[in-house]
């Protein structure tokens, strides 16, 4: 048989290393998809574009509300009148209790209405809810019909982040491990 030569080395102390390396991108922690739930519509407004930041409550975009808008004001006037008329019907010499309560109800139903129209009006609007960056907006245009639940825009948290690793290698990561995060050729 032919002989069998070992290579040796001296022993040392030292540091064994296991490292993992995987690539990863920045996301946020608290992401909103923005769309109009529950309607449907013509886009009339989106008052922001990708990168704007945005403060809580702050409207991010508008389906055409013109006639509901006109039909507000309509109804505005309603409850004018059905006041005046309940003033009226308190002061008139003669007025019965059932006379005085018509009027009441009369608007008591038209202020009910005003609210559920007003309700709609804000259906009608996307609003932001917190403050944040806009990260992404789909490519609807002005006056291009938006369906309910599409995702219109995405609000993100810039303060609150963590990385999304990917790769084979990702389960190899446990919880409680130092890690060296490179970005732009800088370690942290």
């Amino acid at each position: 048989p032919a002989a069998v030569t070992y290579t040796t080395t001296t022993v040392e102390r030292g540091t064994i290393v296991d490292s993992v390396t995987v690539s990863g991108t920045f996301i946020s922690t608290s992401t909103y998809d923005m769309s109009f739930e529950k309607r449907s519509g013509y886009l009339s407004e989106i008052t922001v574009k990708a990168g704007d930041t945005v403060t809580a409550g702050q409207m991010l975009a508008r389906l055409d509300t013109d006639e509901l808008e006109s039909e507000i004001q309509k109804q505005k006037l309603a409850v004018e009148r059905a006041q005046i008329a309940l003033d009226i019907a308190r002061t008139a010499e003669g007025a019965t209790a059932d006379s005085i309560r018509l009027a009441e109800i009369d608007y008591e139903l038209q202020k009910i209405q005003l609210d559920e129209m007003q309700t709609e009006l804000e259906k009608q609007c996307i609003y932001a809810p917190i403050d944040g960056v806009v990260s992404y907006i789909s490519s609807p245009g002005i006056g291009e019909y938006v369906a309910a639940r599409s995702t219109l825009m995405r609000i993100v948290d810039p303060t609150s982040l963590q990385i999304e690793c990917t790769g084979d290698n990702v389960s190899d990561f446990q919880l409680g491990k130092d890690v060296v995060v490179t970005l732009d050729k800088t370690e942290y």
